[in-house]
Order: structure tokens, then sequence, then C-alpha cells
């Protein structure tokens, strides 16, 4: 590749100096004039072309006319040495151009035939070669020829009879997909570009001549399902059906103050043209102000939605009237799917004049999240684990600084990933200015690891003016149907702080041989024109839901929410219609936002269950198998739903340990059982060590002891000092176990003499004393000798009397 492109230097310079000497040598068929002569005067003649002039022997000015120029200024003719079919070496005093186009002869500039002798010349001919990225034919001579990059010469032919380049030619430009994912381009011939490089070939064009981006050509590609519904154990959210549902985002200015609302589509079909009571649910922190200690979202538009439930909304100022949240105006929130809890999950920077943000689309390819900002026009990369910025993508000119916000042309809204690329609109046009350019629809490949690719963007769509205007409002939301169509929903925002209505479309764009085209389908949101749409669009299986204005205006019966279309379009006749409150007294002008829908035959968002750990408490949740390893310590339960298990089980291979290092700290690691064992530590299965307070462990063993209300030896794990306390406890050592401690027979109190032991009642009786029972105590007992119990068994009879006559005498 590299002698390829070397080998191409020295040609381009040559290409370069020749071009600038020959700025004067027309070329076939250009507009222009032509000086002749006639009766020995100089003659101007616009109106004939090229090939007439050179019959007439004149002197053809490309791109002049016999206004602006003056043929007197034409140098007087010279000698032309030429060859005559009869006659052999000629010379005739023409113009330069009639000498080499007409009689294909050698020019002498200064010189009268009488002046010369005509010799033999080199022979010229057509010359096709290439420069400045166009396929060019003069005629020349064959040694100037060769100088030329890429030529081909024809001896003796007119270029009128040349088709360049040559077919003959074997090399081109190969737009090809290098191991990083960037379409790049190498100079080699159709074989190797075929074979090696699996690539396109341009014949006979050079590298920079070919825009390699351009191949990146529209597919096909179902949109992945990646949306599962909140799991939320309120009592208004379990009403719901195990269906479909859709979020919504609103203004803060909305009646009831709820700027996110929750519907249930799950059941039978919606009726048509008419409002229906479904169930809605809002969580009170969602209201503003909330009445509970989490944080006010503010203002929202942006909405995204994971397979688990958990719902994304972006801070905005697109609101006529606009509250700032806990976050601030860069905020991107998280709605937990558990507890429908508010916390902020990232933050934008906000350099300059705080103007918030565009939108957000999750990737759960790649998982991870896109966020457009209106403040410096840069896309954000968010992780979807952690919420920290990954990268940003910077479309059009590259933000230095400057105040916010960016400006329109610069500015991206909606975002969406499909086919491995990622898909932005761009705010363009201007509503107070009918001249403004059209909005436009860019994309840019991204790497295996979700970054956008520099130099891979594309402009897919420029979008047609709003019908009777001059002007389309922004696009502030895309999404793909499973057919692999585009759905574009347009928000009639006057400027980023101030909207208006009625002006705003769905639009679907259709993937045709590579080329996103508009379709014929019409998508009519609410009444009147049918431009009533406010900036969300979702695309399931059997629908196409888009929040809008007006969908109905009557009294009593004003409907302002959201419509579901058939798929192929329609107007409210033939679609659902969802207020947002289910009040239709009042109108919610300029105040409903994004939408997302989930599908309708895989409503749980994966085909499984997920028990897992989110801020220390136990969960499940449906989704898929890959979602779930991405939380710490998962269960993945294949084929059921969470009110068929209990979560946790938490896995035994891997949980929090907590153990006493070497100096004594109390440590905790996350391991498997089996090595927390090893540890003499304490295990927490399934739970991280972020959630466990270790606390000092203690230090236990086996300890052997008498039960003193029993008599009977008992074990019990406690440490050295509890055992010590115990009566007649011995101590089997650090983390020794009562399964494995050998404890004695039951024992007692035992007066052998006057001395108290505490044995067995078997050993009490070999040693001749006197058993005061099992558990007894000499503490309890008094083994001091009775004067008249001379045999110690605690009984005077006529066996003490015995030894007492026995003793009968002198006292020794």
């Amino acid at each position: 590749m590299q002698e390829e492109e070397n080998a191409l230097k020295l040609p381009l310079l040559i290409v370069c100096l020749t071009a600038f000497v020959n700025v004067s040598v027309a070329t076939a068929y250009w507009a222009g004039n032509c000086c002749y002569q006639d009766m020995d005067k100089w003659q101007c003649n616009d109106a004939i072309e090229e090939n007439e002039c050179a019959d007439l022997g004149g002197d053809w000015i490309p791109g002049g006319s016999c206004s602006t120029h003056d043929c007197s200024a034409v140098p007087n003719l010279n000698a032309c040495c030429y060859i005559d079919a009869d006659l052999g070496w000629m010379c005739i005093e023409t113009t330069q151009y009639a000498c080499i186009n007409t009689y294909f002869g050698t020019f002498q500039a200064g010189l009268f035939c009488q002046d010369i002798d005509c010799e033999p010349a080199p022979k010229v001919g057509a010359c096709c070669f290439f420069v400045d990225c166009t396929w060019t034919c003069q005629i020349m001579k064959e040694s100037d020829c060769n100088q030329m990059y890429n030529s081909t010469y024809f001896s003796g032919i007119p270029c009128e009879d040349i088709d360049c380049p040559d077919p003959n030619d074997q090399y081109g430009a190969c737009c090809y997909e290098d191991e990083f994912g960037v379409m790049t381009c190498v100079y080699t011939s159709l074989e190797k570009c075929d074979g090696h490089y699996f690539g396109t070939w341009h014949q006979s064009i050079e590298c920079n001549c070919v825009d390699c981006a351009e191949e990146e050509r529209c597919e096909i590609i179902a949109s992945p399902d990646c949306v599962g519904p909140p799991q939320y154990p309120y009592p208004d959210y379990q009403l719901f059906g195990n269906g479909q549902i859709a979020v919504e985002t609103a203004s803060p200015s909305i009646l009831g103050g709820a700027v996110i609302t929750v519907f249930d589509l799950s059941g039978t079909p919606l009726p048509l043209n008419q409002d229906f009571p479904i169930n809605r649910y809002n969580h009170p922190s969602w209201e503003q102000p909330n009445s509970d200690p989490a944080p006010d979202l503010g203002s929202i538009f942006g909405l995204a939605i994971d397979e688990s439930g958990n719902l994304f909304v972006t801070a905005t100022k697109t609101w006529a009237t606009d509250i700032m949240g806990a976050g601030g105006w860069g905020a991107v929130y998280k709605i937990n799917t558990n507890t429908a809890q508010i916390s902020v999950f990232a933050t934008i920077p906000m350099p300059n004049n705080e103007s918030s943000l565009g939108t957000i689309t999750y990737d759960c390819e790649h998982g991870q999240f896109f966020v457009s900002s209106f403040e410096d026009g840069i896309i954000y990369r968010i992780d979807y684990n952690t919420g920290a910025i990954l990268g940003t993508y910077d479309h059009g000119v590259p933000y230095v600084g400057a105040p916010g916000p960016t400006p329109i042309g610069d500015r991206p809204w909606a975002v969406e990933v499909h086919g491995g690329r990622l898909y932005y609109a761009v705010w363009v046009s201007n509503p107070s200015d009918p001249t403004s350019p059209p909005n436009e629809i860019w994309s840019v490949k991204l790497s295996v690891t979700g970054a956008p690719v520099i130099g891979t963007d594309h402009l897919e769509i420029t979008i047609p003016p709003l019908q009777g205007s001059k002007f389309a409002s922004p696009v502030s939301d895309i999404d793909f149907s499973s057919d692999g169509n585009m759905f574009l929903a347009e928000r009639t925002q006057i400027n980023y702080t101030n909207l208006s209505a009625h002006s705003s479309r769905i639009l679907e764009y259709n993937c045709v041989e590579g080329i996103w085209l508009l379709s014929a389908n019409a998508y009519e949101v609410g009444i009147f024109n049918g431009t009533n749409a406010s900036g969300g669009v979702d695309a399931t299986l059997n629908n196409i839901w888009a929040s809008g204005d007006a969908l109905h205006f009557a009294q009593n019966d004003n409907i302002y929410g959201f419509q579901g279309f058939p798929i192929g379009g329609g107007d409210i006749t033939t679609s659902a219609l969802i207020d947002y409150q289910g009040n239709l007294t009042n109108t919610d002008k300029t105040l409903l936002g994004d939408l997302v829908c989930t599908d309708e035959d895989n409503p749980s968002g994966g085909d499984g269950v997920c028990c897992y750990q989110d801020n220390c408490t136990s969960y499940c949740a449906p989704m898929s198998a890959v979602a779930c390893a991405s939380y710490w310590g998962s269960t993945y339960i294949v084929n059921t739903t969470c009110a068929t298990v209990s979560c946790p089980p938490a896995p035994q291979t891997e949980g929090a340990c907590c153990f006493i290092n070497e100096v004594g700290n109390a440590m905790c690691i996350e391991t498997s059982t089996v090595q927390c064992n090893n540890l003499l530590g304490v295990y927490y299965g399934g739970i991280p060590c972020e959630c466990i307070v270790c606390d000092p462990v203690t230090i236990i063993g086996a300890c052997c002891y008498l039960d003193t209300s029993s008599g009977y030896m008992l074990c019990s794990e406690i440490t050295i000092n509890d055992c010590d306390a115990l009566p007649v406890s011995t101590y089997n050592g650090d983390g020794s176990s009562c399964t494995n401690a050998l404890c004695c027979e039951p024992i007692g109190a035992c007066c052998i003499s006057s001395n108290c032991l505490i044995i067995s009642a078997s050993q009490c009786s070999t040693s001749n004393g006197y058993y005061f029972g099992d558990g007894a105590l000499c503490t309890n007992v008094d083994c001091a000798s009775c004067p008249a119990d001379l045999d110690g068994d605690g009984e005077i009879n006529v066996a003490d009397l015995l030894i007492l006559i026995g003793a009968w005498g002198t006292c020794q």
C-alpha cells in the first residue's frame, strides 16, 4: 500500500506543473467565443461551437463572450507545420489553437511560413489524463502526454473520438473497512480490491477524489427491543395488566404537575378516535414540587427506558416556562424500576449559559447512553452502570468554549443508535428566517466498543419544509421500527426556550437501495392538518406512537397526550387517542414531550427474570440474561416471572466475607463461601462489601461446661472468656466446633470424707464418697463431718453405734 501511494507523488507534481503551463489550451466543447479572420478583418462570434471555430481557422476563447472580448487583441497568425495527406509537409499561417486541434501540426510562435522550412515534426494526438479529480482530454505530443498523471495517448485521434478514461486501466481507488471499522481508501487494482480488501473499486480514480464515507449506505435492519416495564410495588401501579405500557414526559406547568406519567396499554385493542379510561400512574416524587424528600426533577424532556424498566430523563429549557431541578441544567436523572424514586444519574458539563440538554437514548448493545447538549453542541457518551462520561462526539464546528447555546446548524437534538451507527438530528432551520437551510439527519459509525469513529459522519437526510411553508420544525426524537424504517418526530420549537404548536410532523423514511427516502405513508397527528406532533415518537410491532397536541379539540373532548397509529399511517379516525391526565375539560397545548413504549409481544423486555442487588437491596426484574449479568451478584432465572421467584436466592459462589486479618482489623472481601470459612469469617452470599458493615469478628470455639439444672455436660461455641465463666468448663480451642467436642458424662458434688469434688456418680462410688446428684455443686453442699455419723453415709444408725463400740477405749 505504501509503494502504491509513493508511486503517485511524482506524477501528481507533474500534473500541477503541466496544468499551469497549459492553462491557455482549450478543451473541447466549452462555452466561449471564436475570433477568426474574414476578409483580412478580425471577427468575433459567440454563437458557434468550438469545432466550428476550428473549421474557420479561428482562435477559440473558452468562457469568453464577444461583449467582453476584443478580437483585435488576438496575436497575429503564425506558421503551422502540418502533414497534408496528399502533399506531405505543408506550412500555413494560422492560430495556435487551429494548428494543434485542426491541422494536428506544430505551431511556430512568432514565425511566418517564409521564415521556416517545415521538417518532420513529432506526431500529436489525443491525450486522456486525470487532473483535479476530473478526466480531461487534450491534443498534445506523446512525450508530453506521458508526463500527465494516469494518461493514455491516442496518436492522430481527436479528443471528440475519445471516451476518457481508458477502459483498460487496471488501477483505481478502493474503499474498504479497516480493522478499526473505519472506511479507508487505497489505490490498487480491481483484483486486489475484491480479493484482499473486500472493498468497493472506483476505476481510474485516485483516493483523494473519493469520499469513502459515502460508501456507508443504509441497511434494512430490525431495531432491537431493549425496553422493559417498571416493577413498582404500589397499589395504583399493580392495577396495570401484564402487557404493553407507555411513558410520556410533560412540562412542569401541566395540570397536576406530574412531569412523567406511565400508561397501561395492555389488554384488548384500544377504541379508535375517542378517549379511553386506561390506568395511569404518577409517583409523588414526579410532581412539581414533589411531596416527599426525593429531589425535584424540574423541567425534563428526553426519555429512555432500559430492559429492567428504569427510566432515564434529561433536564431541559425547551418549555415555555422552565424550573431547574435538583441536579441542575446538566442533569440526567434515573427513576428506579422498583421504588420509582429519583436520583441524579449523570451530570453533563454546562460551562457557560446553562443552556441545558437535548435528549437521551439507550444503546443496549454497548451498555451506554448518548445525550445531546444544547450548551456546547456535543453528544456525550454515558456509562450504563456508573453514569460516568465515557467520551464525546462534536458535530460540525468544534466547540471552543463560546457562550451557549451552540448556534443552530451545529446543534444536535434527537439521538438514536441503529445498525452500528449513531443517528442524530441537527437543528438547522430557523422558523423566523424562511431562507435558512433545511434541518438534517446525520449518522456516524460506532466502533466495537460503542465510541463514535471520527471521520465516518454522513449526511443521511435533509428534511423537506412544512407544506405551504419555507421551513420545518427541528427533529427532537428518532426511532426505528422492526422493519428497519426510520421515524422522525418534529417539535414546533421557535428557539431553545420557546415553543409553539401545530407546525410539526411525524415522518417515515425507508431504506431503498442504500438511501433513506421519504415514505408515502402519512401520519396525521391530531385535528386540523395533522401537524400537531409534540416531539416524541416510538415504533412498536403493531403501532407507531406519537405525542401530540389537539388530538381532539371540542368542549369536554380535549384530548392532549399521544396517538397510536396503525402500521402504514393514518389519522385520528384510525388511531387510538390517549389523554395525558384523563381530564378532557382542559387543554395542554405545548405541554407534552417525549414518548417511549414497550413492545406488544415482549412486555417484559426479556425472556426471564433477574434477582439482583441495587442500593444494597435485593430486587427482581424481567430482563435479558446479558442485562442481568451487568448487575453484581445477580442470578438469572429463565422462562419465569417475578411472581414465581423469591429474591434472592443469593449465589454461594460470590458474596461479602467479614473476617479479622493478621493484625486484628475487621476486613471485607468478596469471595466464595469456602474461602470465607477458611478465613474464619462471616459470609453474606450475593451481597457486595459496600452493603456490609464488618464489625470486629469475635473468635469463638467449642466449650464443654456443666449445666447445673440437668447435671449434664453441654457444648456451646463461645469465646474463651465466656467459657471460663461457666461452671466446670473446658475450652477446646479457637475455631473448634461442638460437632467434634468430646464432653463428659453427667457430674455432681461428691463428699469424700470432708472434701467435696465435682465428679460423676460412678467416680464418687468408687471413692466411697457421698454423691449429691447430677448437677449438684460443692457450693451448695456441706461436707463437714457430722460427729454422730461415723460412717459418713449421712445417717446415724446401728452402723455408727458399732463403729463407736469398736473404738471403745482410751482416746488416741
